[in-house]
């Protein structure tokens, strides 16, 4: 399961933040937002995508976040009795640390997608038990608004399906993993040659994560660089 934050502004902060060593539990704590420094990277200046994996983080100003949230499918009956659909655990995990939430959801499969480019703070796209290789009508739709969101330079932060998909949008190359499943706590290092490109990866020796994934990300899109990887899944995250 990976996490993707795609920032056209490299400048600015989805939320500001700071790192902190986390538990598993508070994984999906990275949806809280990266402060964004500018990166040293031959990425062409048009297009600035960053896709980070999972990193936990906590805010140290809380304040008002408003977010879009593209649901991509609807989590399994025991999920929802205990937790609540993907949406509305975002929402409970970002209004924890933003204190002031005002969000937003699209049903993606309904066929409801926003303006891409007016995302306020960013949008988010869910984990789906759909595969981006499944070729319906609604994830040729979700691609071409990642492409418009990329055209619009709109945050856009992606999870599990929502990484792939980004992925396999902008030119990338999705495939199952001839390694099978990956379903696992998993523990690997952040690249060194990854670290520059972006402050919150600076100091950090090790990414976290809880997985359950079968596709994975083959051939990332032009000009973005794997910063996470292990021998099951050769990426992991990108910048």
């Amino acid at each position: 399961m990976c996490f993707v934050l795609l920032s056209p502004a490299p400048c600015q902060s989805w939320l500001s933040h700071r790192i902190t060593v986390s538990s598993q539990s508070r994984v999906a704590a990275a949806v809280a937002g990266l402060s964004i420094p500018r990166p040293q990277c031959t990425r062409t200046p048009s297009r600035r995508w960053f896709c980070l994996a999972s990193v936990p983080t906590v805010m140290d100003n809380p304040g008002t976040l408003r977010i879009g949230i593209l649901k991509t499918g609807t989590a399994p009956p025991t999920v929802l009795k205990r937790f609540g659909d993907y949406d509305e655990l975002f929402t409970k995990l970002l209004g924890s640390v933003a204190g002031n939430l005002e969000s937003k959801t699209y049903d993606c499969q309904a066929g409801e997608f926003p303006d891409p480019a007016d995302g306020g703070e960013g949008y988010i796209i869910t984990g789906s038990r759909c595969s981006a290789l499944d070729g319906l009508g609604w994830i040729h739709d979700l691609s071409a608004w990642i492409r418009d969101a990329d055209a619009a330079r709109t945050k856009v932060f992606g999870v599990c399906f929502g990484h792939q998909i980004i992925a396999q949008a902008l030119g990338g190359v999705v495939e199952k993993n001839p390694r099978g499943w990956e379903v696992a706590y998993s523990r690997f290092p952040v690249i060194d040659d990854a670290k520059h490109m972006i402050a919150p990866l600076a100091d950090l020796h090790h990414i976290e994560i809880l997985q359950m994934h079968q596709d994975h990300v083959a051939v990332p899109p032009p000009g973005l660089v794997c910063f996470a990887a292990n021998a099951h899944t050769p990426v992991q995250g990108l910048i």
